[in-house]
C-alpha cells in the first residue's frame, strides 16, 4: 500500500508512519481540522506551499510529500 511504500522508501517504520497519518485525519484523504490542516497528512496550506504540495486531499501526493517532510526533520 501506499502508506508502507512511503515509509520504506523514506527510511521511516512503517508502523509510526500509519499511526501518524491514522492520527491526524483517520485516513480520510478530504479530512480538514478545525485550524485548516487539509488532506490525509494534514498539512497546513503555508507547509503545503512550501513544500510543493500542490493537493493535499490527494493521497498520491500528500503521503510522499508527508514521509519526504518526517524523514527529513528526523535526519
Amino acid at each position: 500500500d501506499l502508506i508502507e511504500a512511503q515509509a520504506q522508501q523514506n527510511g521511516l517504520p512503517k508502523d509510526f508512519f500509519a499511526r501518524l497519518i491514522w492520527k491526524e485525519s483517520r485516513f480520510d484523504p478530504n479530512a480538514v481540522s478545525p485550524v485548516g490542516a487539509e488532506g490525509i497528512a494534514q498539512f497546513m496550506p503555508g507547509t503545503a506551499k512550501m513544500r510543493g504540495l500542490a493537493n493535499p486531499f490527494d493521497i498520491e501526493q500528500a503521503l510522499p510529500a508527508s514521509a519526504k517532510y518526517l524523514a527529513e526533520m528526523k535526519a
